[in-house]
């Protein structure tokens, strides 16, 4: 380095005119982003007046304190002589390459962030592309060095390029999005619509169909209930219940149905005989109930007497205490039975039946007075006790079942035959269905209405579409809007979707909340972030944090300005480079 002179220098940069510093050379333009570039490059917006502090002594910091500040001539910057201090009025030679701050520019670098120190500017070795660091003397001169921007901005662009493409095709694909997603929205008003004039109508139908119903169901009911009298009258007819007399019904047939029929039957029974003046027979009432809780302690609630003879006995002697004691404190021991009118006789015949039917113990009614009346026959034309043979027993027994079995048939008959209010009830029924699936339907077209779904709805089209991800043994799968899952393990329900421009460009999140529960106590739950691709890519998945995972989903539905800048600023780098080297 030549050294002329052992004053030292500081320069002091004053601005006082507007000119261009691309001329100088080793300084950025000052229209460079990044603000290294602008800073330097504003040093040097005037050089004709360019100013340094010029020391009158040398003392030992190199500064005096009382220094004012000199011009500094515009031909001595760049003029491969040291003058200030920091370097600054050699930025494009090597005569300040003491200074360890200083830096030469690659004005014509594709990355145009290329800084070289400025020892090694003329150093014989081409650091610069277009070998601008090596352009000996001043302005103007000829590099001794080949030029490879051009192939140097290719490989800087190779990577770009491919990204590039990407954005390129996914704001292709973001178009047809938006498209799909308009015809979604116009779907989804058309089918608001719809469904409410569809709620509208069945609403305004219900009530009809429901009066039809019922005026259908009262027929089939009646209808029902004459065919069931006349079973239960050929029933009723055919062992000969209403023709027993008084004493027999009240001391023989109905103590034994009860019994057999158990504490339901007892409680049918106490409905069909109230007590008579219960606030004067308090003693009457009190034993009824000591009673009934004994009986249905023996036999439950359906009748079964016990596992021995010695209990059967003791339930039967309950039983018949019971019932005789419910039927004398009715208002039918007021009066003699053989005081009792005929239609008194068949009430009593039918509260009998009723117990039985209830209880569904006909085939034991039957088997009693089938029996009772073979005594009788038996006892009456031989002059014998009445006792029945086997063969006898066995006779009432099936002719008992039969009767029952006949009874029964019918009844299921009537019950399947006799149908007449199903088409109204099958009407209603799918009426009240569809008015219900309908007013789910609006409610969730309402809730679509109020999520959000990005600019323009653009993530829209994939709501409920489902994407699976295979990492290891793991299935992960992302159903949009929906729900996520790791197999068949919960990673959590639909929480929000947040879609917003940002500085760096559109930035979109999926949040899945509520999932299956861990070991430690808290839920499993996800969260999916969206970048611009072509197509719709599940791209990977990983666990940060126990039962927390984040997912990378790549769609075209992201892609946005900040994508097509980057497209169009690739492409201009590229025409850059198609022109190097021409004119």
């Amino acid at each position: 380095m030549i050294v002329r002179s052992t004053l030292i220098l500081c320069c002091l940069i004053v601005l006082v005119k507007d000119h261009s510093a691309a001329a100088v050379r080793g300084v950025p333009p000052l229209s460079s982003a990044g603000g290294r570039n602008d800073l330097a490059a504003e040093k040097y917006k005037d050089t004709d007046n360019f100013y340094c502090y010029f020391a009158d002594g040398t003392p030992s910091n190199g500064v005096v304190a009382d220094a004012s500040p000199q011009q500094l001539p515009s031909s001595r910057i760049n003029d491969d002589y040291c003058d200030c201090l920091d370097g600054t009025d050699e930025p494009g030679t090597s005569a300040c390459s003491h200074v360890p701050s200083l830096h030469f520019f690659c004005s014509n670098d594709p990355s145009n962030t290329l800084y070289i120190h400025s020892s090694r500017v003329n150093d014989g070795v081409c650091d610069c592309c277009d070998g601008e660091d090596e352009q000996h003397g001043n302005r103007g001169a000829v590099s001794i060095c080949p030029d490879t921007c051009k192939e140097r901005a290719l490989l800087l662009l190779r990577d770009k390029q491919d990204l590039a493409e990407q954005f390129r095709r996914g704001l292709k694909e973001k178009s047809a999005f938006l498209s799909q997603a308009e015809e979604l929205v116009n779907e989804r008003i058309v089918r608001k619509r719809s469904l409410e004039t569809k709620q509208s109508s069945l609403e305004r139908a219900l009530p009809f169909l429901q009066s039809l119903v019922e005026v259908k169901e009262a027929k089939e009911e009646d209808y029902r209930s004459q065919l069931s009298w006349r079973v239960d009258k050929h029933y009723v007819d055919t062992i000969g219940l209403v023709r027993f007399d008084v004493e027999f019904l009240m001391e023989i047939v109905l103590p034994n149905v009860c019994i057999n029929g158990g504490s339901t039957a007892v409680e049918m029974l106490k409905k069909n005989f109230p007590i008579y003046e219960p606030g004067k027979n308090k003693g009457k009432v009190i034993n009824i109930v000591e009673l009934s809780t004994a009986f249905r302690e023996k036999v439950g609630k359906g009748g079964s007497g016990g596992n021995n003879e010695e209990e059967q006995a003791e339930a039967d002697e309950i039983g018949f205490q019971l019932v005789g004691n419910i039927t004398t404190a009715s208002r039918w021991a007021q009066h003699a039975p053989s005081l009792l009118s005929r239609s008194k006789q068949k009430k009593i015949a039918h509260t009998i039946f009723l117990v039985a039917n209830a209880t569904d113990t006909l085939e034991y009614l039957a088997t009693l007075a089938f029996e009772e009346w073979a005594k009788r026959k038996s006892k009456g034309q031989m002059d014998t006790s009445g006792i029945l043979s086997e063969g006898e027993e066995k006779e009432v027994e099936e002719r008992a079942k039969r009767l029952t079995e006949f009874v029964n048939t019918e009844r299921k008959s009537i019950r399947e035959q006799v149908r007449m209010a199903e088409p109204a009830q099958q009407r209603f029924f799918h009426a009240s269905s569809a008015l219900q699936d309908t007013r789910e339907e609006i409610q969730l077209v309402k809730k679509q209405e109020t999520m959000g779904f990005g600019a323009n709805n653009s993530f829209l089209p994939l709501m409920g579409e489902c994407f699976p991800h295979n990492v290891g043994k793991y299935t992960y799968k992302i159903c949009m809007f929906e729900n996520a899952q790791q197999d068949h393990t919960s990673l959590g329900k639909f929480d929000y979707f947040k879609h917003e421009l940002a500085e760096q460009g559109e930035v979109a999140e999926m949040k899945f909340t509520g999932g299956q529960g861990c070991p430690g106590g808290q839920s499993r739950e996800m969260l999916v972030r969206f970048s611009c691709g072509e197509s719709n890519v599940f791209k990977k998945v990983e666990e940060p944090s126990p039962c927390s995972y984040e997912a990378q989903f790549i769609t075209p539905a992201l892609c946005g300005e900040k994508e097509e800048r980057f497209v169009n600023d690739v492409d201009a780098e590229f025409a850059k480079i198609d022109g190097m080297g021409e004119g």
